[in-house]
């Protein structure tokens, strides 16, 4: 009994790189390990424009190799940008320090989307449907890498118009359930971020430019 418990407890313990592998094929989604950096805009062109986003890394005085911080920095931002829905980013600012009192390293740029979403795919797919969601992938600009979670809950998406295209960007009603009378809200509107025929991707933004999650989602 305890083999089993072990193994199934295993079976729900993923680190992020899994679910880099198992998106790969999504439509929009690109792991953050491929998330490229452009130094010319030009080379840009034809793409969609998203979100300014930011990262800092910090060591601890002069023990602190500045190539790790700064490669910290920009892992950091990849991550950002890949459950967002970035394709490629674009640095506009770059601050390195590297004396003995303050080894930093602090990023701002500007997300691009090279594959944008289809809104009549995605409305079709999930049109009189389900959502399972399987898995939240959890990520504050404050730690140093996204953490992982496995999570089994249904949201009923059959309602009169679960998605909406704005301004590029589409977005899908999900409606939760209350814990303790398993009653489904009035339904709140998400940006999908990623897609195929039976799984997308829906990013979140539980605090405003700090703590992000990506929901994992397949369509039932």
């Amino acid at each position: 009994m305890k083999i089993l418990t072990t193994l199934f407890a295993a079976l729900f313990v993923l680190n992020y790189g899994l679910l880099q592998a198992q998106t790969s094929e999504i439509i929009g989604y690109t792991s953050p390990n491929d998330i490229e950096i452009i130094d010319d805009l030009n080379n840009l062109e034809g793409f969609q424009k998203g979100e300014l986003i930011f990262s800092k890394a910090r060591g601890a005085f002069s023990i602190s190799p500045i190539n790790n911080i700064n490669n910290r920095a920009i892992n950091k931002l990849k991550i950002e940008a890949s459950m967002m829905g970035g394709s490629h980013v674009y640095i506009n600012y770059r601050n390195i320090e590297n004396s003995m009192f303050s080894k930093s390293a602090m990023y701002s740029a500007r997300i691009y989307k090279s594959k944008p979403l289809n809104y009549q795919e995605i409305n079709q797919a999930v049109s009189g449907k389900k959502l399972a969601l399987t898995k939240q992938v959890y990520f504050s600009r404050n730690d140093w890498k996204a953490n992982e979670k496995e999570i089994y809950d249904f949201s009923n998406i059959s309602l009169n118009a679960p998605v909406e295209e704005r301004n590029g960007k589409i977005f899908i009603k999900i409606r939760s359930k209350d814990f303790k009378s398993g009653k489904l809200s009035s339904g709140d509107y998400y940006e999908v971020v990623g897609f195929n025929q039976d799984t997308i991707l829906i990013f979140t933004e539980e605090v405003e430019g700090k703590e992000y999650v990506l929901h994992y989602v397949k369509i039932e």
